[in-house]
């Protein structure tokens, strides 16, 4: 036990730790998980009823849909896009370093300046980089999307709210994180 001792005194600041602020709060929530907890009053045990009531209710599934809708994304994205640059990186002859700059920026740059980044390509004004390069991409006389072809007439000001439309909120939240990553 004399061997054992100095490794524990050593390693004792850490285990506290962790199990002030892991272990704690984990058993915490799990007794207030059975109970109708009130911050102010009293809290009486219901048993199961929480997790039952969660069962009934429809935000509950629907939270579970796009839990796993968000999984699907980062899992097929995450997965298909580093194969894809990895095949940029090492077959394009002129641009590699571009390439290797771009996929290598995130590891370098903090999460608070990738954050607005982010925020600065999805703003759903006109001044949002996004909405000006497809606003570029209309007025140039280019053709976005064949929309020319078939007659329809395309806006002069594009103006997305990417994280405000329900159709492209989900991509438009997996696509920053899977680059950051």
């Amino acid at each position: 036990w004399k061997n054992h001792i100095m490794p524990w005194l050593f390693m004792a600041p850490a285990v506290l730790s962790i199990l002030l602020w892991a272990y704690v709060p984990l058993a915490r929530g799990l007794l207030m998980a059975f109970q109708d907890y009130r911050v102010a009053q009293p809290t009486t045990f219901v048993g199961l009823d929480n997790f039952i009531d969660a069962a009934y209710s429809d935000t509950f599934w629907k939270g579970i849909l796009h839990s796993l809708e968000y999984v699907a994304l980062s899992i097929s994205i995450g997965f298909l896009l580093p194969v894809f640059l990895a095949v940029i990186l090492s077959e394009i002859p002129k641009g590699k370093i571009f390439f290797r700059t771009i996929y290598y920026l995130p590891a370098v740059t903090s999460g608070l300046v990738i954050l607005f980044l982010w925020k600065q390509f999805y703003d759903p004004t006109s001044h949002g980089l996004i909405n000006q390069l497809l606003t570029q991409l209309c007025s140039s006389g280019n053709v976005l999307f064949g929309a020319l072809h078939i007659g329809l007439e395309l806006p002069k000001e594009i103006k997305v709210d990417w994280l405000g439309n329900p159709s492209a909120a989900m991509l438009a939240v997996v696509v920053p994180g899977i680059w950051a990553g």
